[in-house]
């Protein structure tokens, strides 16, 4: 096993960490030690699923993980892209400080930063799942998916179901297993072909991936914004239409349509900051 430590730039968030990986985690697919502010689970490296514990310091992260030392800069890059260690939110919240309806939020909170997803395909289908319903509802219909579809691991973890996986289940056998209307089956179903067919030609473009996916019957706006905010790490993305974003802004007395709202190279941090407050108020 190897292990190394991550730093983070900037403080690392530690309790909000735990907070988001409390709100998404599925018991099959991570194990949570929110005492020891740890959490295990299969992160995948070259086509290869590692098992991996990540201990959470101000500092940054404490790693063990069965990989082999020359695959540990690639799972770096992943933990980066999951956890954002390199991209600290806190420029971000100084120039929301400032703001007169962030302001007194963004002061705070001043070690945010946007927790994303160690793949692509899990943030497709996690906001697929999540579509309309609750959080609750969702990590319900996420975690048959993944206990039917996922690979098991010798450890006892399974690992999120893959793209071709998913496509070769075909939208029936998806609708019987997740438990889901056919409807939102038959989206999972395109948009795991999208991935296999589509995807590895735009080249990493954020902004024609969101455009690729609105395409896709079954996949609207609240869906293509969540993908480009958690799964590409789109800056720009304000998720003015989440309902957990709409209950932190009437609570900071903010009325109007959120459309409205823009704050630019800020918007993904104000989504986030939003999304923290609104935990306060019902945590």
């Amino acid at each position: 096993m190897g292990r190394f430590t991550l730093q983070a730039r900037g403080i690392l968030d530690v309790e909000h960490l735990m907070q988001v990986l409390q709100v998404h985690s599925l018991p099959i697919q991570e194990e949570l030690d929110v005492p020891q502010r740890s959490v295990t689970r299969l992160v995948q490296v070259d086509g290869v699923h590692c098992k991996t514990r990540l201990t959470f310091l101000p500092k940054g992260i404490d790693v063990d993980a069965e990989a082999l030392a020359s695959v540990q800069p690639r799972l770096s890059g992943v933990l980066d892209q999951w956890l954002g260690l390199a991209q600290p939110g806190f420029p971000s919240l100084q120039r929301l400080a400032l703001d007169p309806l962030l302001g007194p939020v963004a002061t705070r909170f001043p070690h945010l930063r946007l927790i994303g997803y160690p793949d692509f395909f899990e943030a497709l289908m996690t906001a697929i799942l999540g579509q309309q319903i609750s959080t609750r509802a969702a990590r319900t219909l996420s975690r048959r998916y993944t206990g039917a579809l996922g690979r098991p691991h010798p450890c006892g973890l399974t690992a999120f179901p893959d793209a071709a996986t998913t496509a070769a289940a075909g939208p029936g056998r998806l609708a019987e297993i997740i438990g889901c209307p056919a409807s939102r089956a038959l989206t999972m179903h395109r948009v795991a072909d999208w991935f296999i067919n589509e995807h590895p030609l735009l080249g990493g473009d954020r902004q024609e991936i969101r455009r690729s996916l609105l395409r896709i019957k079954g996949v609207g706006p609240w869906t293509a914004d969540y993908v480009a905010l958690r799964g590409l790490r789109d800056p720009t993305i304000f998720l003015g239409s989440d309902l957990v974003v709409r209950r932190g802004l009437e609570r900071l007395g903010y009325s109007r349509n959120p459309k409205n709202l823009d704050w630019g190279r800020d918007n993904s941090m104000a989504t986030v900051l939003l999304w923290r407050f609104a935990h306060t108020l019902n945590p």
